[in-house]
């Protein structure tokens, strides 16, 4: 609990012993609404913060008040003996803040629960987006006001443009709000979100699926497939391009066409990508070498020592692009994981 200080003597002296949020409690109570400036351009975790802290403090000494306050009080008129408690916070919310103090108020009225605006300000912006892209853009205008500024900033830019401008014009056109409703929202999204941490709904990357799904159509249609796909997004489809053969896949390839694609690879590239590659994939790689090369392969390694992450796979992607080529000009045949066609080394 907050400890008031009770000296006398001058201003300055008598505030010496307060901590910063109760500076913060004493003034905001003191400005009653005129705090309405300052508590708008705080965000919602603050002002929980700050009314908390003013539920647990006891009674203030008047020349305490004047070192926190000072002149600015005076030139106000604001009484010097504010009071405190549960009735007096929550009327002093409403005045400053209005709907926007509902939630501080739910919050501060059951400590240690977490409410559901906890729960959405702490969701990931993605997933609240795809969820309120599917109600009434008024509906989601409204939950978006009662999010703290930042969260519901990160939610409306994952919106389609079309319905950005519905809840725009929601929002634009919004007024008073009975509270039945807000009731009824709050009943349907703490449903919602129960649902969501039982792990009915989970996030998804569609990319490694999408990979699959080109790999399996063979090596000549999925060129054809992701040159259709560079035309509406050139970043993803090489990123599919990536992600659909894997430097792992070379193990599907047989002995001799192991041999010709290792010709045709740089000895610095090959020890860079086997940094990165499984035990048994780089006993494959030796076996399909000379001797001696295994062995001046095993030794660079072993040299080798630490590598960023970012240079395996760029020595990893410099061979896979050298095999896709060999197999374009049809010297080897490339498997990829996934593809269910039988190949065959001419």
């Amino acid at each position: 609990m907050a400890e008031a200080v009770r000296r006398e003597g001058s201003g300055k002296e008598n505030i010496k012993s307060l901590s910063g949020l109760d500076k913060a409690a004493i003034l905001m109570r003191y400005l009653g609404e005129d705090a309405r400036m300052i508590l708008e351009k705080m965000d919602q975790e603050s002002v929980l913060r700050v009314s908390r802290h003013m539920l647990d403090m006891e009674p203030v000494e008047e020349a305490q008040v004047k070192g926190v306050v000072d002149e600015f009080l005076d030139r106000l008129g604001v009484p010097t003996t504010p009071t405190f408690g549960h009735t007096a916070v929550v009327e002093f919310l409403r005045n400053t803040l209005g709907r926007r103090a509902d939630p501080i108020i739910q919050r501060l009225e059951t400590p240690g629960t977490e409410f559901i605006w906890d729960k959405l300000n702490n969701a990931k912006p993605e997933f609240l987006a795809e969820y309120f892209a599917r109600e009434q853009p008024k509906t989601t205008a409204l939950v978006l006001s009662y999010l703290s500024e930042q969260k519901a900033q990160q939610v409306f830019t994952h919106f389609p443009d079309e319905y950005q401008q519905r809840v725009t014009l929601a929002l634009g056109r919004m007024e008073e709000v009975p509270s039945e409703l807000m009731d009824q929202i709050e009943e349907i999204l703490s449903e919602d979100l129960e649902q969501l941490e039982q792990g009915v709904v989970t996030s998804f990357s569609g990319l490694d699926m999408a990979a699959g799904l080109v790999a399996s159509v063979g090596m000549e249609n999925s060129e054809d497939l992701l040159a259709g796909v560079s035309e509406y997004d050139e970043e993803l489809a090489e990123e599919l391009d990536k992600r659909m053969f894997k430097f792992e896949d070379l193990d599907s390839l047989d002995d001799r066409s192991l041999q010709r694609l290792l010709r045709e690879v740089e000895n610095d590239d090959l020890v860079l990508a086997l940094k990165g590659a499984p035990e048994d994939l780089r006993e494959r790689f030796f076996r399909n070498v000379s001797k001696r090369q295994g062995e001046m392969l095993r030794e660079d390694l072993e040299a080798l020592g630490a590598v960023r992450v970012s240079d395996v796979d760029d020595a990893q992607q410099k061979i896979i692009s050298t095999a896709k080529r060999l197999e374009e000009e049809g010297t080897i045949f490339l498997r990829v994981a996934g593809q269910s066609e039988e190949r065959y080394i001419e």
